[in-house]
């Protein structure tokens, strides 16, 4: 407070309060101004709680501890535990809604299916295309039309539009090639409804996005920082650990080359949602300091080997009296339900954030690639047709025939041939030559319906 004073409050502050008062002990309570828990340092000196108990100058901490072999040299534990815990390695969400305008912003495409499923699925088409071509020129049951137009492009074109739900420009004839065709149809039908069936879920269900995985890419990369307690009992294992980016965590804490250093304050708790910053916190801590603001932060995906704790009070050694007095209460309050109680009221859970897999609405990030679809096909529209403005026409095209329907003879130059009650004009006259396989239309006088006689 502004005279100087504190206010005390608290899961712990509470259990002491009952234990003090079954006792009717008399009692001093101090702040721990610096230092947070307590380890053994590089001078071989306790520091934080754990040393404040174990140089006298405190007789109990207000503080959950784990139990370990190097505090119990120095420290008593109480039979009790009153908290369960484990720290991790957490980083921020991976922000931003709008992509960039780069190759990885089609990925939301391409992750309803597998990478192998793709390689599989490209396979596929050419195979059908392969099996609808031989099917239609080897079997004997296609007419002629239908036998022109089925080529290797066009039968390749017919699978892509199958996955896609068009139809045929021209069907198979034959037995052999309409059961193809079938079967075809059936595993497109699977496919297109497999994929959009999971690109849905893809797009509207939360999935938590990492910008690092491990400790090793956290290592390699420069401009991220270590944030932890400085008093943190864990930078002595990392300082042993046979794991090489854990000895890179004690290293980095030591030159303090981009270390942050935790305190258990609310300013320094906001910094862990901070991008760019890997934080090995209790989230449960987090929680009781910035409160939904925690929800920020996300775990680290590969985390060294963890387990949960318990976590118990901690005295001076040397007062055997007090000790068992403190189980004896403790030990009944427990029993009846207590210590439960007063942890709901005080500790908040990480279960008030959000669960990953809740549903949400489709995101522009997500989306965007779907919307580029539509400036991208108008793109390569206007480019095709510009190319077809500026290349010249194919021979090929000018020379094929044109079948006309005419009452009269052909203009001069032409040669006509009668045919099923048509004129086929093969044209070689200077100004209509070119015009039959172009598209344009034949000269009027061509244009007339013919009428055979009786």
């Amino acid at each position: 407070m502004a005279n100087g004073s504190y206010i005390y409050d608290g899961y712990l502050y509470e259990v002491w309060k009952i234990v003090a008062q079954s006792l009717n002990l008399r009692y001093k309570l101090v702040p721990l101004l610096e230092g947070d828990f307590g380890r053994l340092d590089e001078n071989g000196t306790w520091t934080g709680m754990v040393g404040e108990l174990a140089y006298g100058r405190a007789d109990v901490a207000l503080a959950w501890l784990w139990m370990r072999k190097d505090r119990l040299e120095v420290i008593d534990y109480l039979d009790v535990p009153v908290e369960q815990s484990t720290d991790r390695f957490y980083i921020s969400k991976k922000a931003g809604d709008v992509p960039s305008f780069t190759v990885n912003m089609f990925n939301s495409l391409l992750k309803p299916l597998d990478r192998n499923v793709w390689w599989v699925l490209v396979g596929t088409l050419f195979v059908l295309s392969l099996a609808l071509k031989g099917t239609a020129s080897l079997s004997g049951g296609e007419n002629r039309q239908t036998l022109k137009g089925m080529t290797w492009a066009t039968c390749l074109l017919n699978t892509v539009m199958a996955i896609a739900g068009q139809g045929w420009t021209s069907t198979p004839s034959s037995l052999s090639g309409r059961i193809l065709t079938i079967f075809m149809w059936f595993l497109c039908i699977i496919i297109s409804n497999s994929y959009t069936a999971t690109l849905t879920s893809h797009l509207t269900v939360a999935v938590v996005e990492r910008p690092i995985d491990s400790l090793k890419e956290f290592s390699e990369s420069s401009d991220w920082s270590l944030m932890v307690s400085p008093d943190h009992i864990h930078l002595n294992d990392w300082k042993r650990s046979k794991d090489r980016y854990e000895r890179a965590l004690y290293q980095r804490f030591i030159s303090k080359d981009r270390f942050i250093p935790f305190y258990r304050t609310k300013e320094s708790a906001m910094e862990c949602t901070r991008p760019k910053i890997m934080t090995y916190v209790n989230i449960d801590r987090l929680f009781s300091l910035i409160g939904p603001e925690a929800c920020h932060l996300v775990s680290l995906y590969k985390q060294p080997k963890e387990a949960t704790q318990l976590n118990y009070m901690v005295m001076t050694k040397g007062k055997e009296n007090l000790r068992r007095s403190i189980n004896h209460v403790m030990r009944k309050v427990s029993e009846a339900g207590i210590i439960e109680t007063l942890k709901r009221r005080w500790i908040k859970r990480p279960e008030t954030c959000a669960s990953p897999l809740d549903v949400r609405p489709v995101s522009f990030a997500n989306s965007f690639a779907l919307l580029m679809i539509v400036p991208l096909g108008i793109a390569s529209s206007v480019v095709i047709f510009g190319l077809e403005l500026v290349l010249p026409s194919s021979p090929r095209s000018i020379l094929q025939p044109c079948v006309i329907m005419m009452t009269s003879p052909p203009p001069l130059g032409g040669a006509v041939v009668a045919s099923h009650h048509r004129w086929t004009v093969r044209q070689r006259h200077p100004t209509t030559a070119g015009r039959c396989g172009s598209g344009i239309p034949p000269p009027r006088q061509l244009r007339r319906r013919y009428t055979p006689a009786a």
